[in-house]
């Protein structure tokens, strides 16, 4: 338009929107055609993926809309027995950490965080430990033979056998008196994946 002011007021611009200008300029001497400029508004929100993997979560979680240039903290929690092992942020690793504030926020950003289990003594599970009602020290509980039957609690975990039971323990179910060149087929109690 033609305008004889310095100074032009657009009024309210829409949210993420790009907008274009030129000033031409006249006189005496003809038209002078001006550059094309753009700028693009800012976003009304940014939004934060966060996401976690198992035995964890965070607060808030999912898609979370962030007022653009606002602030928003994540509470990284571990469920019982276990603990965070690391958190990412836009994929790059900030260590183990309870909380992470997102200051500012001008662009889209991501958090990730992982957990894993607490382990007493040789890597007994202290989930494990406390199924069986063992809560409270859980060294003494792992290297403890509760039932009886000369088998430490950390090994029963191991062989996959109840801690409480004595008569649930590592040992030979029978021996096979064939012999071949392969040897003597022994055969024991446990659970799947363990020995």
């Amino acid at each position: 338009r033609a305008d004889t002011h310095r100074e032009y007021d657009p009024g309210l611009l829409e949210y993420a929107n790009t907008c274009y200008w030129r000033i031409d300029a006249t006189n005496g001497g003809g038209l002078t055609t001006g550059a094309v400029w753009s700028f693009t508004t800012a976003p009304e929100f940014c939004l934060l993926t966060a996401s976690n993997g198992p035995n964890g979560s965070l607060s808030p979680s999912g898609n979370v809309m962030v007022p653009f240039a606002g602030q928003t903290t994540v509470l990284i929690l571990a469920h019982a027995y276990y603990h965070v092992t690391n958190v990412w942020v836009n994929d790059q690793a900030i260590g183990p950490t309870q909380t992470v504030t997102f200051i500012n926020m001008r662009s889209n950003q991501t958090l990730y965080a992982s957990f894993a289990e607490n382990l007493a003594a040789y890597d007994t599970p202290e989930w494990w430990l406390a199924s069986f009602h063992w809560t409270n020290d859980f060294d003494a509980a792992a290297t403890n033979d509760a039932d009886g039957d000369r088998m430490p609690t950390w090994a029963e975990h191991r062989a996959g056998t109840d801690p409480t039971n004595m008569e649930s323990f590592l040992g030979f179910v029978y021996s096979s008196p064939e012999t071949s060149h392969e040897g003597t087929l022994l055969r024991w109690q446990s659970v799947s994946g363990r020995f």
